[in-house]
């Protein structure tokens, strides 16, 4: 049996496709965008005094209100007689927070969301168990902890950047991805059973993504590594995927990790199923999120070679859902969100001499269940690649492949270099 192995021209095509992504990358962002406005306004019903601050860290909210930021700002301002009042932009969840020295409360509240009241003895003390709250830390009958989950439920349902879920860039979103690509970049032994035994593959890889979800743009950078394990049987494969995920929203990281056991079943050379069970973490505490997901999926995969040309078609079912009550130090967040999925896609490719291949694709995701920011979500994008040899069934060995992303009100290009051995 022949495995498949690397040849110059994988080399010099490696060389070409390096050289050619160092002039097409996005350049970096001159200058970071915040992602948590405030709008403040003191002394709103006597002589109202507007301006402006903002922070990239959610924990440092309650910073902006402060009796030293807040003298800083406006000059003088006495959190003991004046009053404030300010619009808060959360990521794109819109917010309202209020100071009343008379009562000594401090009110948060999100239309149709939340309506919240921190009351302790000056301001700074009330920020204290503001800051608690978002931490997930504070379960008080004005303020319960429960609220938070409406609070993260509200910004997947309405930030274009959020870590967890609703855009391309999110762990949910990047999972379910994951399950689909590799449910339709096979059958790689196919169902031939001429072919007695078939070599496990080793798949590793990097990509580079550049993204713009509404006012806020960002950088993401995957490192994924896969491994095929094929048997006697070449009808089979076991599956095991591991990308590490690192995306970068106005230079906040948020780590993104998952991990996916999964089998394919090849009845024919034309057809796949692949079932993959995942799991998934987000963390970032800057941009203020902190989950873990699991999802189940299943690829099912069809080509059809003609006149030269080969047109695929793959179609994926399943569901991702959090686990509750997700705790590291005292950080303890629960988004509570069940999305199922559909995913259905299209390729043509074609061979370029002997070696190497093209390949055209587009594919589209819906979401539904828990409210989303984008619950369409699609991709199209065009690929190079050599190609390698199991007996004489071909597969992938190098692929570089350039795609397009898109949703509501969020783009992105990506670029993606793998390569199996």
């Amino acid at each position: 049996m022949n495995r498949g192995h690397v040849t110059t021209s994988h080399i010099r095509l490696t060389a070409a496709l390096l050289l050619a992504s160092a002039f097409v990358l996005p350049p970096g962002l001159a200058e970071a965008k915040r992602l948590f406005t405030a709008e403040i306004t003191i002394d709103p019903l006597t002589v109202p005094v507007t301006s402006s601050d903002g922070t990239n860290k959610i924990n440092k909210i309650p910073d902006l209100f402060s009796d030293a930021n807040l003298d800083q700002i406006f000059g003088g301002y006495d959190p003991t007689t004046q009053s404030f009042i300010a619009d808060l932009d959360v990521r794109g969840v819109l917010a309202l927070l209020s100071w009343d020295p008379l009562t000594t409360d401090l009110e948060l509240s999100i239309d149709g969301v939340l309506d919240l009241t921190f009351n302790a003895a000056t301001l700074d003390e009330a920020l204290v168990l503001l800051e608690r709250w978002f931490d997930g830390d504070l379960d008080v009958a004005t303020a319960p902890d429960d609220a938070l989950t409406d609070l993260l439920q509200a910004l997947v349902e309405n930030s274009p950047v959020d870590p967890v879920a609703g855009n391309p860039s999110s762990l949910e979103s990047r999972m379910l991805s994951a399950d689909y690509r590799l449910g339709t970049e096979g059958p790689f032994t196919s169902g031939d059973e001429r072919l007695e035994a078939a070599p496990n593959l080793l798949g590793l890889g990097a990509e580079y993504s550049y993204f713009k979800g509404g006012a806020w743009s960002g950088n993401l950078v995957e490192l994924p590594i896969d491994y095929r394990f094929d048997f006697r049987n070449p009808k089979w494969s076991l599956l095991f995927d591991l990308p590490l995920t690192v995306t970068f929203t106005e230079g906040q990281w948020s780590l993104i990790p998952s991990v996916a056991l999964g089998a394919q079943f090849r009845p024919t050379s034309w057809w796949s199923l692949t079932p993959i069970f995942r799991i998934g973490g987000a963390g970032s505490i800057d941009v203020g999120a902190l989950a873990v997901m699991y999802s189940a999926t299943i690829t099912n995969h069809m080509k059809l070679a003609w006149k030269g040309l080969t047109f695929g078609m793959g179609n994926m079912g399943g569901f991702a859902k959090t686990i509750n009550g997700i705790s590291i130090g005292d950080f303890e967040f629960s988004y509570d969100l069940t999305n199922p999925v559909f995913r259905n896609g299209a390729y043509v490719s074609g061979q370029i001499g002997s070696w190497a291949g093209w390949k055209l694709f587009g594919s589209n995701m819906l979401l539904f269940g828990d409210d989303l920011y984008a619950d369409s979500q699609n991709e199209v994008g065009a690929a190079i690649y050599t190609v390698g040899s199991i007996g004489k069934q071909p597969y992938q060995a190098l692929a570089f492949d350039v795609s397009y992303l898109f949703g509501k009100d969020y783009d992105a290009v990506s670029l993606r270099l793998r390569f199996r051995f």
